[in-house]
């Protein structure tokens, strides 16, 4: 009764396989990078993982920074000690190009110290963060991911509840920020931010970001399918027309 990043659904949004093919992943009916990429656990908000007992030697020796918490029916379980909760924000942003340089480990490192930026929402919103300065392009070790993770924290949405149409966040900023989210854009979310609507970035390839005011913030994400309103404006055009017609085939039998 969890989200998972490696659950099988066989219907997704399409940006949540841009975003993977971008970073060299494939995604068909579920999301399976090997453990190895230990960054984007922490990005996508990955706190625990579980694995057959057998398997936890292998685990240990690819992906640092999880703790080990004990077993349950032949399963280990382990705690990201660096996940991230789902809502932060960023100093810098990166191009896209900057992002394709990167083999695979090194871009999965990328999205933890930077936002990936079209250059159309960097016209538009690269006010709000600072380009990221050349030398950050080199150092991707594990300590370097680790401050990486911690500066994240520090600006994090303070709650994140998850509803039947969507999910809400409140968070407290010094300044005007691009707050991002590691949930697959869809053109049928609408963002309010308190009360009001705002826009609804696509970032790091198909994940969303929102631009918010300095202060206190409510976040409020609702999904609709894109579809949706054309088909209920189609099916009240299209009732009276089958209640006609219905009910003239209803007439005619009764006068026979």
């Amino acid at each position: 009764d969890k989200s998972c990043m490696q659950f099988f659904d066989s219907t997704v949004s399409p940006s949540i396989l841009s975003f993977y093919s971008s970073l060299g992943f494939t995604r068909d009916v579920r999301s399976n990078p090997d453990a190895y990429y230990y960054q984007l656990r922490g990005v996508l908000g990955v706190r625990y993982t579980l694995m057959p007992e057998a398997e936890r030697e292998n685990f240990e020796q690819v992906a640092p920074g999880w703790q080990y918490i004990g077993s349950f029916e032949g399963f280990a379980v382990y705690e990201n000690e660096n996940w991230l909760p789902m809502g932060f924000t960023y100093d810098w942003y990166a191009t896209q190009e900057q992002l394709d340089d990167q083999i695979t480990q090194d871009a999965c490192a990328l999205l933890a110290r930077a936002l990936v930026l079209s250059d159309e929402d960097i016209a538009a919103y690269g006010q709000y963060l600072d380009p990221l300065p050349a030398e950050q392009l080199t150092d991707f070790s594990y300590e370097s991911y680790q401050a990486d993770i911690a500066a994240r924290r520090q600006s994090a949405c303070t709650d994140f509840v998850m509803t039947n149409s969507g999910f809400w966040a409140e968070i407290a900023l010094e300044q005007p920020e691009l707050v991002f989210f590691p949930v697959p854009w869809d053109e049928g979310f609408t963002a309010c931010v308190n009360g009001e609507e705002a826009d609804l970035l696509c970032v790091d390839n198909g994940l969303m970001a929102v631009p918010c005011p300095a202060g206190e913030s409510r976040v409020d994400l609702v999904y609709a399918p894109a579809g949706l309103p054309l088909s209920r404006s189609v099916t009240l055009v299209a009732l009276p027309v089958w209640l006609a017609y219905t009910g003239y085939f209803a007439w005619k039998r009764r006068r026979g």
